[in-house]
């Protein structure tokens, strides 16, 4: 097995195009996971958009390398598109230029449409790949000390006041002590927790 079967494997497993079909339209679109390439290109491409065009931005930029196939048209890994300007003349472009300028004319709900599908399939990925990981990992919390174990919370109890409170300052240190109880409770219940 040499890199390039490794990076076959990789792609089959984590890059699968997921297929987005628009059937009374007549269109179909397969997209797929960013690279890390990509994803540097798409935040780089974003990095000077005003806050309130950011969002729409992001879509469409995302949208220009993600799209790899619309109907019979495959896109996969083209670096440049052959097409035509205003006047009818053939140019080169390249790939994310003529896609960028492409998507410009869809309309926003598709283009929500296609990036929610995006959304959905980078989640799915994440998901596996936590789900099929295995390797040791590294905690940092210790077991507690022996010490530790022992040791058990006691009640603190505050001598009465002798000095005459109005009711709000009655009804506050009443709050206060109700507080402090159940914080007392919740410390007990957790070191007994702990200790077993």
């Amino acid at each position: 097995m040499d890199f390039s079967d490794i990076l076959k494997k990789i792609k089959e497993n984590f890059s699968p195009r997921r297929d987005v079909d628009l059937k009374e339209a007549g269109l179909h679109f397969e997209i797929e996971p960013l690279t890390s390439e990509e994803e540097g290109f798409v935040l780089e491409g974003c990095k000077d958009v005003e806050e309130h065009k950011y969002i729409d931005s992001l879509k469409r930029h995302t949208l220009a390398h993600s799209i790899k196939k619309m109907n019979e048209i495959e896109l996969g890994d083209k670096k440049e598109i052959n097409t035509k300007d205003a006047e009818g003349n053939p140019v080169t472009k390249s790939k994310f230029i003529f896609m960028m300028d492409f998507l410009s004319d869809w309309p926003q709900t598709l283009i929500d449409l296609l990036f929610d599908a995006f959304s959905d399939m980078a989640k799915e990925m994440e998901s596996k790949v936590l789900k099929d990981a295995k390797f040791k990992k590294f905690s940092v919390s210790e077991a507690p000390t022996e010490d530790e174990e022992k040791r058990n919370f006691r009640k603190i109890e505050e001598p009465e006041q002798s000095i005459e409170l109005t009711e709000t300052e009655k009804m506050n240190e009443q709050v206060k002590k109700e507080a402090e109880a159940r914080n007392y409770h919740m410390a007990e219940t957790e070191s007994k927790a702990i200790n077993k």
